[in-house]
């Protein structure tokens, strides 16, 4: 028979209290889309990232136990993931530039393409072996205790539009892998609204401010920059998120004794409703900056950095017609597949038609002009009974450039379904009135151009002035 040994209980009743007690120690975590604060920073455990509501950080650099201590503290732990790029040479297959790694682009010499500020290798994400290579080391993340990954080096594709589709493609594995995690994105804004449905944040790195690499110091943004960061950069991202909802963190970089610059930073960011953090650019020091910002809290969000988007007094004022469902004064919201350089999906919806006295920013959106499918969609932020769709195609040099193929369709079983096909669209003609057979009752449509179906002579584009829904 066991014999009772009251030491040996007295280490039971210790050890028991001792997990009680650690586990009361515990703070809760904020609800994902109440958080305030966050901190960049990829050195080792500094107690100062307690601080904050979300620590995006360096799982290499951390022990299991310190990343339990930041859990436990309350603090959303996402962990730096590069999917773009890789740090170091992996010689792999063997059949790559240089006789590395077949996923590696190569340069003018043959070897491993180098992104030249940081000194890493651009990696093509449409490359099952890299895909492969981000999910095994996504996962030797998580199972350290992250809540999520930051995905950085999406930027890639826009120096290499052929991995266009595999970058997407392998953010959704990764949700797909790992549903429960966070995904926070390195800015990436050329594939946004095709990754928006798989994240949780987005970062917008440099928002206000930017680093000289060549100079080696710190600045702010020239007021033409402002003015793309907020109408082009924060005003679409703004209104995307209100389809797919997601935190946005505006990372800035100065010194830290530029107090009145960070004050700045902090404040642009907040109007915004973007989460405000500002550090050096190596990000090697946690910063508890003595700043509160004193601008109004989304202030911006819907309106961009102007308070009037269109802002000449000649122009009468836009259509507002209530029975236009598609209209933003409406209520409505657009998100598209890409952007030609220079628009914005903003034109779409604001009223405007092809006024010639409008900067050609303001008249139209262009999407990339790439072989990839093209689409708008048009959330009118509840349920509406529509039968008629009409859509004015962008003019410039006197041409009205009108798609030739296209369908308009509405969300079906976590897919999209067509409810209308235009084949042989005229070309030339301003507008295509797209009647339906039937009233339908949706909160969404999307206007769809396959690969290759755009206007003449250019059918890798879709160039749409405005889309009205009624």
């Amino acid at each position: 028979m066991f014999r009772k040994n009251p030491f040996l209980l007295l280490l039971f009743v210790f050890l028991g209290i001792s997990v009680l007690f650690a586990g009361c120690g515990a703070k809760e975590k904020k609800p994902w889309d109440e958080v305030t604060s966050y901190v960049c920073y990829y050195g080792r455990f500094n107690k100062d990232m307690k601080k904050f509501d979300v620590a995006i950080l360096e799982s290499a650099n951390l022990s299991v136990s310190e990343i339990s201590e930041l859990n436990r503290a309350g603090v959303y732990t996402i962990a730096y993931l590069s999917i773009g790029e890789e740090k170091d040479l992996n010689k792999g297959d063997g059949k790559g530039p240089g006789g590395y790694a077949s996923y590696y682009f190569g340069n003018s010499e043959g070897k491993p393409a180098q992104n030249p500020n940081w000194g890493s290798y651009y990696t093509n994400a449409s490359s099952p072996a890299w895909q492969e290579r981000v999910i095994q080391k996504a996962k030797e993340i998580i199972d350290k205790g992250c809540d999520g990954l930051f995905l950085d080096t999406i930027d890639t594709v826009d120096l290499y539009p052929e991995t266009f589709d595999g970058m997407i493609e392998l953010i959704r594995k990764l949700h797909e892998t790992y549903p429960d995690i966070k995904l926070v994105a390195n800015r990436g804004f050329s594939i946004l609204s095709a990754i928006a449905p798989y994240i949780s944040g987005i970062m917008y790195e440099s928002f206000t401010s930017h680093y000289d690499f060549l100079n080696k110091c710190y600045d702010k943004q020239l007021p033409s920059q402002l003015k793309t960061s907020g109408n082009l950069g924060a005003y679409t991202i703004n209104t995307a998120r209100k389809i797919n909802d997601f935190k946005v963190f505006a990372l800035d970089y100065a010194l830290p004794e530029s107090k009145d610059d960070i004050q700045y930073f902090y404040d642009r960011a907040w109007e915004y409703d973007f989460i405000p953090y500002v550090s050096t650019i190596l990000l090697d020091n946690v910063y508890v900056h003595d700043i509160t910002p004193k601008s109004e809290r989304g202030a911006k969000k819907d309106i961009g950095e102007n308070a009037v988007w269109i802002d000449d007094p000649r122009l009468p004022p836009p259509n507002d017609d209530p029975n236009n469902f598609a209209l933003a004064s409406n209520g409505a919201a657009v998100l598209v597949d890409s952007f030609f350089p220079g628009y914005a999906p903003r034109p779409l919806n604001d009223g405007y038609l092809n006024d010639r006295r409008l900067d050609w920013t303001k008249i139209a959106w262009a999407s990339a002009e790439n072989n990839r499918d093209h689409w708008v969609i048009i959330d009118f932020g509840e349920e509406k009974e529509i039968s008629q769709i009409k859509i004015y195609w962008a003019l410039d040099a006197n041409k009205f450039w009108a798609s030739r193929n296209f369908s308009i369709q509405i969300p079906e079983n976590d897919d999209w379904a067509d409810i209308k096909t235009i084949t042989d669209n005229p070309q030339g003609e301003e507008l295509t009135v797209i009647d339906l057979d039937e009233k339908i009752r949706t909160r969404q449509i999307r206007v769809f151009q396959a690969k290759g179906n755009g206007p003449d002579p250019r059918p890798n584009l879709m160039w749409i002035a405005e889309i009205e829904v009624y």
